[in-house]
């Protein structure tokens, strides 16, 4: 897996991402083929690279390459020996890497509540769901930041489903029909989560827009301009502003449901 390190402000707009040297992950799976082995292997990769992504708001850990079969005795996976620049024969640029942690490399200092994190999906499908899907509006965020928007506003609905029950309808005694409570349920996962009234009420607005893109197909962002930001200093750009407030908003929000969602279990951690 590798590490991309976007925008301390925002994951969207022109930037130039810098790239951790690689995170190296082995482990095993059981199976009765290798088919369903790999895609059990697979699933798990994408696992760790959505909750190592919830420990930070400017990271996204995403995978370099697909799992590899090891037969017994086989030789591990090799990291890359030399770098770009060194083989450009730039003296100036980093040379041969060994695998080693380099002189003066930060350490990646993880939150305690991670280590509950692989228990708290393993157990609990909703919640397993919510992560998946806020970890897709991550990726989607800079190209599809409308598409985004609405996979975050999915993740905290979904995991606010527990908190509301389908209400049924009014409107007769024998109505068979169930009142909508999907905003209700979104409502309800922010406010357990612990964000002020205040956050909630800047959030406000994120259901309606992902109605819009939902059952209209609707778009507010700079899907327009392929994720770059309208450059205008005389006029407010509506695409940039979504970005900027809506979407930045609605993925603090996410992480902070996820993250209280996990803490509130107990468990070991990623076996």
């Amino acid at each position: 897996m590798r590490e991309t390190r976007f925008s301390r402000l925002d994951l969207s707009g022109p930037f130039i991402p810098t790239y951790t040297y690689p995170l190296i992950a082995a482990g095993t799976v059981s199976a009765y083929s290798w088919t369903p082995g790999f895609r059990e292997a697979q699933r798990q990769v994408r696992r760790i690279c959505a909750l190592l992504t919830l420990t930070s708001p400017i990271v996204c850990w995403i995978p370099r390459s697909q799992p590899l079969h090891f037969q017994p005795g086989a030789e591990g996976l090799k990291v890359p020996a030399t770098g770009l620049w060194h083989e450009l024969g730039d003296p100036d640029r980093p040379g041969p890497w060994t695998g080693e942690p380099l002189e003066g490399a930060v350490p990646l200092d993880l939150p305690v509540w991670l280590s509950r994190a692989w228990q708290a999906v393993d157990v609990d499908p909703g919640l397993d769901r919510a992560v998946d899907a806020a970890y897709e509006a991550v990726r989607l965020e800079r190209d599809h930041p409308s598409a985004a928007h609405l996979a975050y506003v999915a993740a905290i609905e979904g995991y606010g489903e527990r908190y509301v029950e389908p209400a049924p309808c009014d409107c007769c005694e024998e109505c068979p029909t169930e009142k909508g409570v999907a905003q209700a349920r979104f409502k309800e996962a922010l406010r357990r989560a612990g964000l002020s009234s205040k956050e909630r009420g800047r959030l406000r607005q994120a259901y309606e827009l992902r109605s819009r893109t939902g059952h209209t197909g609707a778009m507010f962002g700079t899907e327009d301009s392929f994720g770059f930001p309208h450059m205008d200093l005389f006029a407010p750009q509506a695409g940039t502003q979504f970005t900027h407030h809506h979407l930045r908003r609605l993925r603090h929000a996410a992480r902070t449901v996820l993250r209280h969602a996990i803490e509130q279990h107990g468990g070991a951690g990623v076996p």
